[in-house]
């Protein structure tokens, strides 16, 4: 199974962005999603799949790192 951790674009240069996730930076092809910087995006193999809104990005992104912690990996 996948989980994917939503990652927040920090800047875009023609179809390639910069995103964040959770403090690891990384080039993902933004090709087949309309976003902007501060919007969050999900990703499959380095490629935009959708935007969400931020509430629920942060939502996912809290509960990730809940579970992490509680099993001793962050």
């Amino acid at each position: 199974m996948c989980f994917a951790i939503p990652g927040k674009v920090i800047s875009i240069d023609g179809e390639i962005a910069q995103v964040d996730f959770i403090g690891q930076k990384k080039e993902i092809n933004m090709k087949f999603v309309k976003a902007k910087p501060g919007d969050y995006v999900i990703t499959a193999g380095n490629v935009a799949a959708d935007v969400i809104p931020a509430v629920k990005a942060k939502a996912l992104v809290d509960a990730f790192i809940k579970a992490n912690k509680e099993m001793g990996d962050v």
